[in-house]
């Protein structure tokens, strides 16, 4: 679902088009006679100029900025046909990140614009970026809806049964195994027919099918991000992420079934939490507790990647608001804290499972203890529970004269002077217990808080100092010499 690509309002015709794992383009040009080529000719230098002039067209250039050039080039062979062949070069310091790609589209004698992709080659998507711009120049030449035009070429492919094999009067792809390539034809010998359009746009909409063949939603993860996806008479925005979650369906014309099992499956295949109660009927005013909503929106409510469609389209925008902890899931080693929040809920109180590997405060600060994990749980004002899982990866270890404690040996401490002792992965907010077995040869004199500590020898003797912290014990022989 996510997008990196270099125009957003064209996402569910790259989706189709990318299963064409396509890459290198070459026009299918055969050679005709002399009127022939000149009809072709002059078609195909009309769609080219056109082209130059569409907006969208000169904003795709713009977008390249300081990376890259993207040209184009109209020219006629030898042969007497024509093509316009389109180049995309790095610019210097860029090379590494975007290869050098070329496309060619021609004319045939039956005046569609042809293009014909090698199988298997990374670089399809340019041939396929640049056919939705050369469809619209189409479009201008003609004086035709450009929307029309756009809708109708993301139908055809939802509604075939192979997305590298199908065909209409206006748009087809077919592809030839032994020759292995796929050759994408458009029709520019005329006005497209409306009412011919209209009778399969009528059809197509967002089925399990098509979303699980061409991949265009993914599951959505915890992290924000937004797409713009068309199919058809329908445009789709979502934005947000599994937790808060929002989906803007536009229908071209009334909404309908068609609209309503779009939503229906596109919540499916998103899968925002509780994606499972999702028990929407298909109407304009639902509502399932806190979970979910589903209504129509109009003016300011409508978002700005949307505000571009015409008033012939109804919008209707699904929401999903589910509380979730921020900040869970996480590994922490000894002595580390996190602040942990509750998002889209209130929390009444934490708690953790195991307090002594890690502790979580009234406002959720979790603090590491020793190594082990926990699960820690958010109890909400409506009664909701809410977990997670915290990792503590280390323990705490003590140094005595700079050097890790060994257990067995018998530190030395003179009379009246102190033995150095640093606690490592100490938590700020737990206190330090100390022990000796005779305070009056030898003591910790430091205080509870410090990781520095000090351990004062005051008459000869022998004595076992005991220093908790974390909870975890460390006991030191010293002897008072």
């Amino acid at each position: 679902m996510r997008r990196t690509g270099w125009r957003k309002g064209v996402a569910v015709f790259m989706s189709a088009l990318v299963l064409l794992s396509a890459v290198s383009v070459t026009p299918a040009i055969g050679a005709y006679g002399a009127e022939a080529e000149t009809i072709q000719q002059r078609t195909l230098k009309g769609i080219f100029d056109r082209l130059l002039e569409h907006k969208k067209y000169k904003e795709l250039k713009g977008l390249y900025g300081e990376q890259a050039t993207l040209s184009e080039q109209y020219q006629t062979k030898a042969d007497g046909t024509a093509e316009i062949l389109f180049s995309l070069k790095a610019k210097e310091g860029y090379e590494e990140w975007i290869p050098k790609q070329e496309a060619s589209f021609g004319i045939d004698a039956d005046q569609y614009v042809v293009c014909v992709l090698e199988e298997n080659n990374p670089k399809t998507l340019f041939a396929a970026l640049l056919l939705d711009y050369v469809c619209g120049a189409i479009a201008d030449y003609y004086g035709m809806d450009e929307n029309l035009v756009t809708r109708y070429l993301t139908a055809v492919p939802a509604m075939a049964e192979k997305p590298t094999q199908f065909q209409t009067k206006y748009y087809a792809v077919t592809s030839d195994d032994t020759m292995h390539t796929i050759t994408m034809k458009i029709y520019a010998g005329g006005v497209w027919d409306k009412n011919e359009m209209q009778q399969l746009l009528g059809k197509a909409y967002f089925t399990e099918k098509y979303l699980q063949d061409s991949s265009i939603f993914e599951p959505l993860t915890g992290d924000d991000h937004s797409s713009l996806s068309h199919l058809g008479n329908f445009a789709v925005y979502l934005q947000g992420n599994r937790y808060s979650f929002t989906m803007t369906l536009a229908e071209y014309g009334q909404f309908d079934e068609n609209g309503a099992t779009s939503i229906r499956n596109i919540v499916k295949a998103v899968k925002p939490k509780g994606y499972e109660k999702f028990d929407y009927q298909g109407g304009l005013e639902e509502h399932k507790d806190n979970l979910w909503s589903v209504r129509k929106v109009e003016g300011e409510e409508i978002p700005e990647a949307l505000k571009t469609l015409t008033g012939t389209y109804e919008f209707v925008q699904v929401r999903f608001t589910s509380p979730y902890i921020s900040g869970i899931d996480s590994s922490l080693t000894a002595g580390d804290f996190r602040g942990l929040s509750v998002e889209n809920g209130t929390v009444k109180k934490w708690t953790s499972s195991n307090p002594k590997v890690a502790v979580v405060s009234k406002d959720g600060m979790v603090t590491a203890l020793k190594k082990g994990t926990v699960t820690v749980t958010a109890f909400l004002s409506d009664g909701t529970r809410l977990t997670g899982k915290v990792k503590v990866t280390s323990s705490p270890y003590i140094k005595v004269s700079g050097k890790k404690l060994v257990a067995s040996k018998t530190y030395k401490i003179k009379c009246n002077k102190t033995l150095k002792v640093s606690l490592k992965g100490k938590a700020f907010s737990v206190k330090n217990k100390y022990k000796s077995t005779k305070k009056s040869v030898a003591r910790v004199i430091s205080g509870k808080d410090e990781n520095i500590l000090k351990i004062r020898g005051y008459k000869k003797g022998t004595a076992k100092v005991s220093i908790t912290c974390n909870g975890v014990t460390f006991k030191i022989k010293v002897k008072v010499v």
